[in-house]
């Protein structure tokens, strides 16, 4: 896992965005974003307001994405604006920084919706979605390192912030409150290390196909027994003359 201060070095500000897509072709149909300053330490000093917009599309939505979204086509249709503005103004939205910030989404699907988009709409401008591309962050794979459920996956944006005793942007699904909850995520995992601390106590002996004399050990130390040498010797040899008995 590359750290922290060399995915965001030398960066001042993180962009944090969100796409919703249509259901079958996966193509833009909202982008939300929040623009922060970070410290030196890499929390946030300060939020920027939040960034959003509509986008037309030529595809169908699909009736799970408007149940999730409380969109529709009628809606995009009316609010919505081409891709190719979209793009201009979210360039405008983040400013001087555009050449030199991060950009973090939860997970790579953001950038396979943007990658896809590019294909319906060819007038717009690539460069500013390679830009995106260039200096992207997938939280995501960060947090999921350290904390993941009892099968060992990550958890939802939602249930991760919930976790984290985080109050929420509502409604979910909304690109621009998801974007805020992503930037409250990020700054509560940076700050929280005894949250992350425990809960990366419980998700190491969930790491699939770990033997079973490392979960033994491990669930003995998690429940606060002292484990020696001598101890953790006598566990390997008898796992392996179990099974090879």
């Amino acid at each position: 896992m590359v750290k922290i201060s060399k995915l965001l070095k030398d960066k001042k500000y993180i962009v944090f965005i969100d796409l919703e897509a249509t259901q079958t072709t996966h193509e833009a149909i909202a982008l939300g974003a929040v623009k922060v300053q970070i410290g030196q330490n890499y929390t946030i000093k300060k939020y920027y307001r939040p960034f959003l917009r509509y986008i037309k599309c030529d595809s169908n939505i699909g009736k799970i994405v408007e149940d999730l979204t409380n969109l529709n086509n009628k809606i995009i249709n009316i609010k919505g604006k081409d891709f190719k503005d979209v793009l201009i103004d979210f360039k405008q939205y983040v400013g001087d920084c555009f050449s030199t910030c991060a950009y973090m989404s939860f997970g790579n699907y953001d950038l396979k919706i943007l990658n896809k988009t590019l294909e319906f709409h060819q007038d717009a401008n690539q460069q500013i979605c390679e830009q995106i591309f260039a200096n992207h962050i997938d939280f995501l794979k960060i947090i999921s390192k350290f904390i993941n459920d009892n099968d060992h996956m990550p958890y939802s944006l939602i249930n991760y912030c919930k976790l984290f005793n985080i109050t929420m942007q509502t409604p979910n699904h909304s690109p621009e409150n998801d974007a805020i909850n992503l930037a409250k995520l990020y700054d509560t995992f940076l700050k929280r290390k005894d949250i992350v601390f425990e809960e990366y106590k419980k998700s190491i002996t969930h790491i699939q196909n770990l033997d079973e004399p490392l979960i033994e050990i491990i669930n003995k130390l998690n429940n606060e027994e002292d484990i020696s040498y001598k101890e953790f010797q006598i566990t390997l040899r008898k796992y392996i003359n179990d099974k090879l008995s």
